[in-house]
């Protein structure tokens, strides 16, 4: 499943912003880990999945670069790519 972009960006200011807050430096994993899930967690949803796209933040703000980023979670740059469009099958022209 490809990563949504607009999510990595909120996921990305989200750790900038803790950053910041933390003097500069990313939190440790564990930590990190639950204040994205209590900041993901409503009523309607008390027991968030973490999401790819804050971990995928979280390691592009400690400085990987995208390629390192999707091995190291488990993807390759092709699981990231959008769907090729196939040409339609009964499209004569």
């Amino acid at each position: 499943m490809p990563l949504n972009y607009k999510l990595i960006d909120t996921a990305l200011d989200y750790v900038r912003k803790n950053c910041s807050v933390s003097g500069g430096d990313v939190v440790p994993w564990p930590k990190y880990e639950q204040m994205v899930l209590q900041h993901l967690r409503t009523e309607f949803d008390p027991r968030p999945k973490m999401p790819k796209e804050y971990y995928y933040g979280y390691l592009r703000v400690k400085g990987l670069k995208h390629a390192e980023c999707l091995s190291k979670m488990g993807l390759s740059a092709d699981d990231d790519a959008p769907a090729a469009s196939k040409k339609s099958f009964w499209k004569f022209w």
